[in-house]
C-alpha cells in the first residue's frame, strides 16, 4: 500500500499558526477587559442566569461566581423590584439598550470592596443600588453592565426624572425613548 503524505505547505500552517495566535490574543485582551472593569460585567441568558461575571461582582457583592450563576440573577434582586425588572426584561426584546435601576442583595457579612466600605451608598444594609445598560437579546444573551450608584437616586424628590426607575432605550442612531 502507498501512502502519499499531504503537504499542507509552509503558508497554510503558518496561517493557522498566526490565526490561532490572533485567537489566544484576543481571548486574552478580552478576558483582561472583562476583568479589569470595577463595573459589574455580566452575560446572561434567557431563563435568566449569568453565563459569565466579572470579578467585580465578588469584590462589590461577595457572592461567589458559582453562587451567582448557579441561580438566576432575579434571586438577588430586592423584592419590591422583581415585577418592575421583569416587565424590563420582557421590553428587551425591542429594543436596542436598555437602561435601569434595581437593587441587589449583598452576601450577608460582606463588604463592599470596590466603593464605599461603610456601605453608605449600599441602599440599605443588605443590598447595592445599580444602574444598568443592557442590551437586546441576541441568540438567547443579553450583555450588561451595572454600577452602583447612591441609595438617594431613588429616594431624592426627582428621582424619576434623574435616576430612580427611569428605564431608556437607546437606539442605534443615540435617540432616548421612554420603555415605562
Amino acid at each position: 500500500m502507498i501512502t502519499k503524505a499531504i503537504d499542507f505547505g509552509p503558508t497554510k500552517l503558518g496561517r493557522i499558526r498566526q490565526l490561532t495566535e490572533e485567537l489566544n490574543s484576543d481571548e486574552l485582551a478580552i478576558h483582561l477587559f472583562f476583568n479589569l472593569a470595577p463595573d459589574l460585567f455580566c452575560i446572561a441568558d434567557s431563563m435568566g442566569y449569568m453565563r459569565k461575571i466579572n470579578h467585580a461582582w465578588k469584590l462589590m457583592l461577595g457572592w461567589s461566581e458559582e453562587e451567582l450563576t448557579r441561580k438566576p440573577l432575579i434571586e438577588f434582586i430586592h423584592a419590591h423590584d422583581v415585577a418592575k425588572t421583569k416587565q424590563i426584561i420582557a421590553k428587551m426584546v425591542s429594543h436596542d439598550i436598555i437602561r435601569f435601576h434595581n437593587r441587589i442583595k449583598r452576601k450577608p457579612g460582606s463588604v463592599n470592596r470596590i466603593n464605599d466600605p461603610s456601605g453608605s451608598c449600599a441602599g440599605g444594609d443588605d443590598y447595592v443600588v445599580l444602574e444598568w445598560s443592557a442590551t437586546a437579546w441576541h441568540n438567547d444573551l443579553t450583555y450588561a453592565v451595572a454600577r452602583q450608584v447612591p441609595v438617594s437616586c431613588l429616594t431624592c424628590p426627582d428621582a424619576q426624572n434623574r435616576y430612580g426607575w427611569l428605564h431608556r432605550s437607546i437606539g442605534m442612531n443615540g435617540s432616548k425613548t421612554n420603555v415605562q
